[in-house]
């Protein structure tokens, strides 16, 4: 790998990374102003399948799977976007966006452990420690005064059904990947999901149609659709491909301390000292979980 696709590689999924941080505060504000659950993961992934369905036509990205590969894409849909999405959706409604993202962001630790289980890829002493302090990091950023986080546990359960589901995602994506492009993996990715959410979202029709529509209210959706459901997942296969699903998973460490900022910005969080100090730690954390040794555990 050049130095010129390294720097492309890592500043995409830095980029997928902020996109999805942000995609929480962004989610809890439509969720708050009463948009149906499923009905915002259906519209969000009809969106942005209409947009790179055209964009990849556009310029000779799609190719057509062959049909030995339908089970795999079938099973990449239902683990990412569905069975993540409805984890993720469900366990930001009962806690709140920073501390959604930082149970998201445990999922290096697992990737981890099922990336050395099913790919035997290793990972140095080093690695592991930098992990260990990147979530010492992300648990830091997200305490409050009294050093605790309040949270409903079904809301934790469904965050960790979630992480989950990415690792199945990221297991199936690393097999895919060798075959096709990005882009005609998150096409198909995105046109199945939609196809599995409509059900739902058609059953809170009233819901929908009773939501107050307009340019203010909505265009958080245009947003999930472009950023976090597009061009994060572009980026994200792009980097699985190349540096394995392990050092992809780590930058997910980076996701609570994205959602704190923005959320701090947005005035729905509060930015404090000890918060501030864990972002520094994330990142010193993450930074050496990208360090590679010739000695492995």
């Amino acid at each position: 790998m050049t130095m010129k696709n390294s720097v492309w590689i890592y500043t995409g999924i830095l980029l997928a990374i902020v996109f999805w941080g942000m995609s929480f505060v962004w989610v809890d504000q439509m969720l708050g102003s009463g948009f149906p659950p499923f009905s915002l993961l259906a519209v969000r992934l009809a969106i942005s399948a209409i947009v790179l369905s055209l964009l990849s036509l556009g310029f000779g990205k799609l190719q057509r799977p062959e049909w030995a590969d339908l089970k795999w894409i079938i099973l990449m849909a239902l683990f990412e976007p569905f069975l993540y999405f409805i984890g993720e959706t469900r366990g930001i409604l009962l806690t709140t966006p920073t501390t959604a993202s930082v149970i998201i962001s445990t999922i290096p630790l697992f990737a981890m452990l099922l990336g050395f289980l099913v790919y035997k890829e290793r990972m140095s002493k080093l690695n592991v420690f930098g992990a260990v302090v990147a979530v010492a990091g992300v648990l830091l950023s997200v305490l409050n005064e009294e050093m605790s986080i309040k949270v409903d546990a079904l809301g934790v359960l469904m965050l960790f059904f979630a992480v989950l589901s990415t690792i199945g995602y990221s297991l199936v994506v690393k097999k895919l990947a060798s075959k096709y492009n990005v882009f005609t993996i998150v096409v198909f990715q995105n046109i199945l999901g939609t196809l599995l959410f409509f059900p739902f979202a058609f059953s809170e029709y009233e819901g929908l149609r009773q939501f107050a529509f307009s340019l203010e209210t909505i265009y958080p959706v245009l947003l999930l659709a472009l950023f976090p459901s597009t061009l994060s997942f572009i980026f994200y296969v792009n980097c699985i491909h190349h540096i394995g699903v392990v050092r992809a998973n780590m930058f997910s460490t980076l996701m609570p301390v994205v959602t704190l900022l923005f959320a701090s910005a947005l005035g729905r969080e509060l930015l404090t000292l000890r918060n501030g100090t864990g972002v520094f730690i994330v990142i010193a954390g993450l930074l050496l979980t990208q360090v590679k040794k010739t000695v492995n555990v």
